[in-house]
């Protein structure tokens, strides 16, 4: 593909079949499942995009036999374990009710099952160890359903699936399933449930994972616009220090609904007045078949025009560098802080050395950094079962530090603010955050500031997921570009016999990789994947 060479590594494959995977048959008289489902206000803020995730398998699939039964077994618990996960089946369409946006359609039109070979061994494909690793969009379902891996959201035109799954078997006989989930559909924890429930069945023939899907529990946007509307007063110690409450910053209910507007940009084309949430358009419906839809697209708002290519490289945590910055942050945190994680310790680490680049990178030295947090338990009251299928995903923005205060202190002191900010949110806190990230976002419009998130996976057992065939030797991420001007690092669980804490997926703009390769504090907790501690 066109511009992709410098971050994607290229393969080409043969053989390509496209089939779809629908439902397991139930009994006539098993109980309906809902028809549809609408997105939740943090199903949005990841519309029409897709996350892909790669699994690789040391295997020695060549034999066409042997191959088949493998294809045939994840066919088959795939179409099993959608009878629970139903809406992994549907298809997402425009609502044109601009306090929905979009609808996911529980139909069980199933899941885009892509088959493909390579005549090159997978090792030499894939280089974690000499070269680094590159995304490979190819074996992730893309070309096969027509997407752009260089765009963030894909065209949702007539419709979009919640899922496509690729297996390519490559000439020694390993192989690579890529799962590419719509983003819109389910977070990190939620495909994390799947992917295990739907191993645990191809292994077992059963699973323990009850899924909840029931959407209307969570923070919709008609909820948004009635706390704009009433303006919550959030407890004084309800989000962590730097980000200002309304009462703070002296907003008023216009003010607070212009922020809320600008938040990621969503609610651009869905203005609102004063005192009231947006009228609904008069030709809509609650599926969203009017005139209207056709037209225009009430999602457009959430979409991020600009994203930027990202060069892509993984490291290994050092365990002494993060057990030593726990210890020292014990003697200054609170006992009502709690412990630092592991993820707290990495996170602060890097946002010291991604304030340290030069302001040749993004234009400016002024770093915001933010964290993904997952709040099924902290974001709703009460809280939303652990076993919601959903998005639950909000950033968080750390306090804003100018590098020479960050720098010029000890790593505990990042690593508190960040401790803290993840903390500190909660469902009295969700609008001021929101305001917060609204502020962000005009910066980011404006060029005035440069950006880098922290995602975690690092509490998920992804070398775990055995279909029947073994562990995975490696899981990542497959993603091109990035809406941040700097770009992200997704935290994830260590690579098996790797000696390291944790694995770090950097994903920077190609200009800021080579500093951060040269910065001192960088390498002393970051090793090359090529070296065992």
């Amino acid at each position: 593909m066109s511009g992709s060479g410098a971050f994607a590594r290229q393969v080409v494959l043969r053989n390509v079949e496209h089939t779809i995977v629908a439902p397991a048959r139930v009994e006539d008289d098993a109980e309906k499942h809902p028809e549809s489902w609408n997105a939740s206000l943090f199903d949005l803020f990841n519309i029409d995009a897709f996350l892909p995730i790669l699994f690789l398998y040391d295997l020695d699939y060549t034999e066409e036999e042997a191959y088949r039964k493998l294809i045939d077994d994840l066919k088959s618990s795939l179409s099993k374990v959608l009878v629970p996960f139903y809406p992994i089946a549907g298809r997402w369409k425009i609502n044109s009710d601009p306090t929905i946006v979009r609808t996911l359609y529980c139909n069980d039109a199933g899941v885009p099952f892509v088959e493909a070979s390579c005549d090159e061994d997978l090792d030499s494909v894939v280089k974690i160890d000499t070269e680094g690793y590159k995304p490979l969009f190819q074996l992730s379902g893309y070309e096969a359903l027509g997407f752009n891996p260089l765009k963030i959201h894909q065209s949702i035109e007539p419709e979009l699936p919640s899922l496509i799954v690729q297996v390519t078997r490559f000439a020694c006989g390993s192989v690579v399933l890529g799962t590419t989930f719509n983003h819109t559909t389910v977070d990190g924890k939620a495909a994390y449930d799947f992917l295990l429930a739907w191993s645990q069945i191809a292994r077992e023939g059963s699973t323990s994972i009850v899924p909840d899907h029931d959407r209307s529990v969570a923070f919709s946007l008609s909820r948004l616009y009635a706390a704009i509307s009433q303006q919550p007063q959030p407890s004084e110690n309800s989000i962590a220090e730097g980000v200002e409450t309304p009462e703070e910053s002296g907003a008023n209910a216009e003010a607070v609904e212009e922020s809320v507007e600008g938040v990621t940009n969503a609610l651009a084309s869905t203005h609102t007045t004063e005192d009231e949430a947006p009228p609904k358009s008069p030709n809509s419906t609650a599926d969203g078949d009017s005139p209207a839809a056709a037209t225009r697209d009430p999602g457009a708002g959430f979409m991020l025009n600009d994203v930027v290519p990202v060069m892509t490289k993984l490291f290994n945590v050092k365990k002494d560098v993060i057990e030593d910055l726990k210890g020292k942050a014990r003697t200054e945190l609170s006992s009502e802080d709690g412990e630092l994680t592991t993820v707290d310790c990495i996170s602060a680490l890097l946002w010291r050395c991604i304030s340290r680049l030069p302001p040749k990178h993004g234009g400016t030295d002024h770093t915001r950094a933010m964290s993904a947090i997952e709040g099924r338990i902290k974001f709703s009251d009460p809280p939303l079962p652990q076993n919601y299928s959903g998005n639950v995903i909000m950033l968080a923005p750390y306090p804003e530090v100018s590098p020479e205060e960050l720098l010029s202190k000890p790593h505990s002191f990042a690593a508190q603010n960040v401790h803290r900010t993840v903390r500190a949110v909660n469902h009295d806190s969700i609008l001021p955050v929101l305001m917060s990230m609204t502020q962000i976002m005009n910066d980011y419009q404006r060029s005035v500031l440069r950006f880098y998130s922290f995602t975690s996976w690092f509490r998920f057992s992804t070398y775990d997921i055995d279909f029947g065939f073994g562990a995975p030797y490696f899981v990542a991420p497959n993603l091109l570009c990035d809406w941040l001007s700097l770009g992200n690092t997704v935290i994830l669980p260590p690579i098996p016999d790797s000696g390291a804490e944790a694995t770090i997926l950097v994903r920077l703009v190609p200009e800021a990789m080579s500093d951060l390769l040269a910065d001192r504090e960088f390498l002393s907790f970051a090793f090359d994947l090529s070296f065992k501690q």
